[in-house]
């Protein structure tokens, strides 16, 4: 099957894909009952966040003095996203690409029968990678500031990967799923060996006492993915609410852009980096406490499987995504 773009046709913003669920608007973005709103214990509406007021050393012209649109005046003027600012994401999500690929081959090495790498040395490369992946959302959280909704609908991240995404990012209860199938795998590949009383130390020797733990941590994660879930969805529900709502209905014509407009999706844009931030603290120190609890070598045997699935998604994803732009056949 092949996809082709319509000349013409308009691809969604970034902002408006960040509002969106299961591939469109929440169906009770429209009608939300207000009393399960009273009894929710949501987050205050992003409209009502503080943001700085709009300040510029260059006052506002008139449209016929500055001979372009009212668009186009204010988009010159207050526009969020930055080409600059856009590279520099995407620059960093390349480079935190470069670097899994390099740790995963020093990973596989650090597994292969011939290694003589002892557990001293696997937990340090196991440190090595929760400090990479904890720097990797450090600049996010920072880039984030300047424009969230980019980190929600990523260009340099392909559809594939994108269509897995939850805030920004894979899901924390992901790395337990991963858990249980590599554990999984490893065991049926080595029953005769295991029934030997033979031991290699990976995710298949895992104890019924790390079972245990890990059980009870995927509880705690997946109850905390249900509250940002909520968070997120209050967020998209109120689109049709004020301010956006308001602004759209009394606007003289679609897509009227405005400083009122402009400061909403400013304080919007606040909410969702608040929100990406908290996503990535809770994939921090999910990983972190799983690791807690493999040894050196099982933690290592997860790392190289969460790596290469990640990198084979993106690879895939490129892939696909090639195969879709090309033209259809007559």
């Amino acid at each position: 099957m092949q996809l082709r773009v319509e000349k013409g046709k308009r691809m969604p913003g970034a902002a408006e894909m960040a509002l969106r669920q299961f591939g469109g608007f929440r169906l009770f973005s429209v009608v939300y009952p207000m009393q399960a709103a009273v009894e929710d214990k949501r987050p205050p509406p992003f409209h009502k966040i503080q943001v700085p007021s709009l300040k510029t050393s260059t006052p506002l012209l008139p449209v016929k003095q500055m001979g372009k649109s009212t668009t186009e005046s204010w988009t010159q003027l207050l526009a969020p996203p930055s080409p600059a600012c856009l590279n520099q994401q995407m620059c960093c999500f390349q480079n935190w690409i470069l670097q899994q690929q390099q740790e995963l081959e020093e990973l596989v090495n650090a597994l292969s029968p011939n290694s003589k790498v002892d557990d001293d040395e696997l937990k340090l490369l196991m440190e090595k990678s929760i400090k990479h992946f904890e720097e990797y959302h450090g600049r996010r959280a920072l880039m984030a500031q300047h424009y969230a909704p980019s980190f929600f609908y990523p260009t340099w991240c392909t559809s594939f990967e994108t269509a897995f995404f939850w805030i920004g990012g894979c899901r924390p209860s992901l790395a337990f799923r991963l858990v249980y199938s590599v554990c999984g795998t490893e065991l049926s590949g080595q029953l005769s060996e295991i029934l030997r009383g033979e031991r290699k130390g990976n995710l298949a020797d895992i104890s019924a006492h790390q079972l245990e733990m890990i059980n009870t941590l995927h509880c705690k994660t997946v109850r905390e993915e249900d509250m940002m879930s909520t968070r997120m969805a209050s967020l998209q529900e109120e689109i049709a609410d004020e301010p956006l709502a308001m602004i759209a209905t009394s606007a003289g014509r679609v897509g009227e852009w405005s400083e009122e407009l402009v400061r909403a999706m400013d304080a919007h844009s606040l909410s969702l980096a608040s929100i990406l931030a908290d996503a990535d603290k809770l994939r921090i120190s999910t990983f972190k406490e799983l690791m807690a609890i493999l040894t050196p070598f099982q933690g290592i045997d997860l790392l190289v499987s969460i790596k290469k699935l990640h990198l084979s998604m993106h690879e895939w994803g490129k892939t696909k995504d090639l195969q879709l732009r090309k033209p259809a056949a007559p």
